[in-house]
């Protein structure tokens, strides 16, 4: 059996990571070969292609010269995204059947019936999903779609995305500079709040007996304007509150574990996510997660044992979850095993490849 996995990126994001988690799955699993093909080279291209995968670009060049110039022909075709390439028709042309997984919520504004897409309606994109298979990585991705899916019909499923293992397994560095780490990983931008996580860590700061405590935000592309600014209003934040020599800031990488596994806690402030696969990985590593309640996070987080969860922009409930962990520090350790049996009840990689594959036999 043969995929043909479109991308919409080849950056280092956690819709890639869980990609590259389903695929070594099936490959070890089941045998299946996979070609995948994505827009221009990234630091996303390289960690695939040190796990063996053979990697296309669709730079100049079409789906149709990649599929002849391998000599592939797939069973499937495995679109990442709502934006990924369009490969409807040419699934239909070469016989393959089109499965999506969308881990993208669009919003959608009620009151004015609009979504707010950067490319075209939403109806263009589910009305081609007629014939094909989709794949939500949370309950509330899919209640999110709900109109569109009923309108069209179209056959879904609710399978949670899942890690790579293996890789995560093998991280043995840690990396700390104090006795109670909070990580904000994830892209430096404007969606995941940075600046409110760090507005709330600087109240936590204040509070009484709070000492060797620091804030850790990894994941800055330094792709565009738009980010760069952010990241910089960050530092300029930071120093406004006095507190620049506790804020560190790193760039993306394609291991972060380091930074992880010396963290004590995994926080998000995000206006809008799908199934952040920075909060499996947490859990993997038995860290308590402290977030926003947006998209699937939901399912992820069991508030009060696993991680605590608040309304976006609440930053008072943020810094408070903050201070109630740092009061629990010396039981962390001891939360730790709760944790990582949640992720493998739930969410482990092998959960996650048998439910994909009983989808494939539908």
């Amino acid at each position: 059996m043969k995929i043909l996995s479109s991308l919409h990126s080849y950056n280092i994001t956690g819709v890639l990571k869980q990609n590259i988690s389903l695929l070594k799955y099936l490959r070890t699993h089941v045998g299946i070969k996979t070609l995948v093909v994505g827009p221009k080279q990234n630091l996303g291209r390289e960690i695939l292609e040190e796990e063996g995968f053979i990697t296309e670009t669709t730079f100049e060049k079409s789906i149709d010269d990649i599929l002849r110039r391998h000599n592939f022909h797939p069973d499937f075709v495995l679109s990442e995204s709502l934006f990924s390439n369009d490969v409807t028709n040419l699934s239909r042309e070469i016989g393959a059947k089109h499965i999506i997984r969308i881990h993208e919520e669009i919003p959608f504004e009620p009151e004015r019936g609009l979504w707010l897409l950067p490319y075209k309606p939403i109806n263009e994109y589910f009305q081609k999903f007629r014939n094909s298979k989709v794949i939500f990585p949370s309950s509330h991705t899919a209640y999110h779609y709900r109109k569109p899916l009923q309108e069209f019909d179209i056959d879904f499923s609710v399978i949670y995305g899942s890690i790579d293992e293996e890789r995560l397994k093998e991280q043995k560095q840690v990396l700390n500079f104090s006795d109670f780490q909070i990580l904000q990983l994830g892209t430096i931008y404007e969606r995941k709040g940075g600046i409110n996580t760090l507005e709330a860590f600087f109240n936590f700061l204040n509070k009484k007996g709070v000492e060797n405590a620091n804030l850790v935000f990894a994941g800055a592309r330094n792709t565009n304007e738009k980010e760069i600014r952010y990241k910089e209003r960050l530092e300029r934040r930071a120093k406004e509150l006095g507190i620049e020599e506790k804020v560190r800031f790193y760039d993306l990488m394609k291991n972060p574990y380091a930074l992880m596994k010396g963290s004590s806690i995994v926080t998000l402030h995000s206006y809008s996510e799908c199934f952040p696969t920075v909060f499996l990985e947490a859990m993997y590593f038995g860290k308590m997660i402290v977030s926003s309640n947006v998209g699937g996070v939901g399912e992820q987080v069991y508030g009060g044992v696993t991680g605590y969860l608040f309304n976006s922009g609440d930053i008072n409930k943020q810094s408070n979850a903050f201070s109630r962990l740092y009061d629990e520090r010396h039981l962390l350790d001891s939360k730790s095993k709760i944790i990582r049996d949640r992720y493998i009840d739930y969410f482990s990689q092998e959960s996650s490849g048998e439910k994909f594959l009983k989808f494939l036999e539908k």
